[in-house]
């Protein structure tokens, strides 16, 4: 965001979602929707709160360029080239979250994980980024490639 035009003016603009490190809203509209998702252990439940103010409540999520906070981290967890609960739940997130979308949307969304999951595993050998630790990158990535293909997350 800190590129948009709106953030150089100082002006108000609407989104579509905020990460969660700071959000504001009533606690009338967080009960409404009936709040977080107990479902996510971290990782999309911002997104999923964000989308269901918008579509459940026909209300809109806007920007505030003139508020301002630092969030020290840009994650929960230390570091993610050797953290396999990160990637696990980055992922798990994003399938949890294509639930609330209709029925090809969530397929094309789901799809589109897989595909790239399997395009990332087999570029992976030639990623020079990831030397030293391949295997560990490797590994994370056959997880997350099960953890699409598991229906049983369908029903989580």
């Amino acid at each position: 965001l800190i590129n948009r035009e709106e953030i150089k003016k100082n002006k108000l603009f609407e989104v579509d979602w905020f990460h969660g490190a700071f959000l504001m809203m009533s606690r009338n509209d967080f009960d409404s929707v009936n709040g977080f998702n107990e479902k996510y252990f971290m990782y999309y439940e911002d997104t999923e709160l964000c989308y269901k103010i918008k579509n459940n409540l026909n209300k809109k999520n806007y920007c505030l360029p003139s508020v301002r906070v630092y969030h020290h981290t840009q994650s929960s967890l230390t570091e993610e080239k050797t953290d396999d609960i990160y990637t696990f739940h980055m992922n798990r997130g994003k399938i949890l979250f294509s639930e609330n979308l209709s029925f090809m949307v969530k397929f094309v969304v789901k799809s589109m994980g897989f595909i790239s999951v399997v395009i990332r595993i087999l570029y992976l050998p030639f990623q020079r980024k990831y030397t030293g630790w391949k295997k560990v990158k490797f590994n994370q990535l056959i997880n997350v490639l099960k953890l699409y293909m598991s229906l049983s997350l369908i029903h989580i």
